[in-house]
């Protein structure tokens, strides 16, 4: 599991940033990009809009960092284009996304060891 600093720390490293890069990206203090990856405070909506719009992430990812058990999800960009993809449709199409996305599920043959 993880936390949410961690996450922003894991995402700023595998996209070659510094602090102060982030910091600049966020508008915000080198100080509080610390606090961020320490854990230390909490982040601000504004923040977290930037962050997804940033590493192109749900919010999920930061809000419920604890339900994040597998990495890949973060540095795999195909996941990333279809989670954008999947934003994008209708209520009908959410539904069988869902229903495709359970189907695959209950096959096992797709899935992790450990649910993401």
């Amino acid at each position: 599991m993880y936390s949410t600093g961690e996450i922003i720390k894991i995402l700023r490293n595998k996209n070659k940033l510094t602090q102060i890069e982030l910091a600049e990206i966020l508008e915000v203090k080198l100080s509080s990009i610390q606090k961020y990856e320490s854990n230390a405070v909490s982040l601000k909506l504004s923040t977290l809009r930037t962050l997804c719009e940033e590493f192109d992430l749900p919010p999920y990812v930061f809000v419920f960092p604890d339900k994040l058990k597998n990495i890949d999800i973060l540095t795999h960009k195909n996941n990333n284009m279809t989670l954008s993809y999947a934003l994008s449709f209708n209520k009908e199409g959410l539904t069988k996304v869902a229903a495709y996305i359970h189907d695959l599920h209950a096959t096992g043959k797709y899935n992790y060891d450990k649910e993401f």
